[in-house]
């Protein structure tokens, strides 16, 4: 198992290998050989299976092993075998590629059964290869290929395991169990088109590989099955990270909170004369209160380079205590209310007293009044 953890955003990737996604052991079987690994295919693999209630997204991915000699056992009984049969054993039941299909729907319905498993399981479909002329040990070649396709070159291997899968997919997906999340991301298809993903003859770090086909055409040594090249595997990670987005871009909701004035107890006598006061618009809270109501102006924020002038921190000139009066009585009546933003006013008395919200542009201020309780 191998872990990476990203502090910028809290997340932790796990790498777990499991070749078949069934359980799988070396354990004497009946008639098969030691050296043959045995596969059951009704029970998951518990390398995953014990960290799985851990885990927000498990991405699954499989099919290539099955092309390895191993020995099948369904419900306790020996059902077939890929590259071993006993002759005397009579005619499998299941072939790899059955086997396969059986697998992926019993991998799938153990995780959407699991009672501490609420996370989103991503089935990444079979993965195409590109060996021409062969299969990759009997001269299977993708040297050459550097660039994507028009036509894919059909692959019946390919085209069955793919099919299988999709198939076990579906009916795990019927068994599954209410809220429980399985999707399909199928990359097959549209992935034939992409030989240029493989390295090809560059398989190897020795500076000694031969990268060449020989004098009679032979194609040298080469891997056209894994994806090592930049392109698409990059896209696979974008196609996951939507499939993803999509799932949880719902499950966020956006708290909406409506403010309302406090309901407070009766105001003390204090309280009250001064509340009295407001109400009537004595002569010195006449010009806040009304101009408050009454005023308010667009103000256009200056382009970069432009002159500025703010309430805020002001520099008043020396002389003239006059100005120094007219920028304090300005400087305590005046809220400003960014575009895009809103402008809560908290009343002393009142409590939350009202809201102003620019719906401007940005860079266009609105200039507001508030009264000598208030508090923007």
């Amino acid at each position: 198992m191998q872990r990476w953890y990203f502090r910028s955003t809290s997340t932790t990737i796990i790498r777990i290998w499991s070749s078949w996604l069934v359980h799988k052991t070396s354990e004497p079987f009946q008639s098969v050989p030691d050296s043959v690994v045995k596969i059951h295919l009704d029970l998951p693999d518990e390398d995953f299976m014990e960290y799985l209630p851990k885990f927000d997204v498990v991405v699954l991915s499989s099919g290539h092993w099955f092309a390895k000699q191993s020995a099948y056992i369904l419900n306790g009984t020996l059902v077939g075998g890929q590259l071993w049969w006993p002759k005397k054993a009579g005619k499998m039941q299941i072939n790899n590629i059955e086997a396969f299909g059986i697998s992926v729907e019993s991998c799938l319905t153990a995780i959407a059964s699991h009672p501490n498993f609420t996370g989103l399981a991503i089935v990444r479909s079979y993965s195409p290869d590109h060996y021409e002329g062969g299969a990759w040990n009997t001269g299977g070649s993708c040297t050459g290929k550097v660039r994507p396709v028009s036509t894919v070159v059909r692959n019946g291997f390919t085209d069955v395991m793919h099919e299988k899968q999709v198939s076990g997919f579906k009916r795990a997906v019927k068994r599954a169990r209410a809220g429980s999340k399985l999707r399909l991301m199928d990359i097959t298809e549209p992935f034939g088109y992409r030989p240029d993903g493989h390295p090809g003859p560059y398989r190897s770090p020795d500076p000694k590989k031969i990268t060449k086909r020989g004098p009679n055409g032979e194609p040298p040594p080469q891997d056209c099955l894994h994806w090592c090249m930049p392109g698409p595997i990059d896209t696979w990670n974008e196609i996951l990270l939507e499939v993803i987005r999509r799932e949880f871009e719902d499950k966020l909701k956006v708290v909406q909170i409506t403010l309302r004035p406090l309901k407070s107890p009766p105001p003390s006598p204090v309280s009250a004369l001064f509340l009295f006061l407001d109400r009537l618009r004595t002569p010195f809270l006449a010009f806040p209160v009304v101009c408050r109501r009454l005023v308010s102006s667009v103000v256009r924020v200056p382009k970069e380079g432009e002159e500025t002038m703010s309430f805020i921190n002001v520099k008043v000139p020396q002389p003239g205590t006059p100005v120094k009066a007219v920028y304090a009585a300005l400087n305590n009546v005046l809220y400003n209310a960014e575009g895009g933003h809103r402008a809560i006013v908290f009343n002393r008395i009142e409590g939350i007293a009202r809201t102003r919200s620019n719906h401007l542009p940005n860079h266009t201020n609105i200039v507001d009044f508030k009264c000598f309780f208030d508090n923007p």
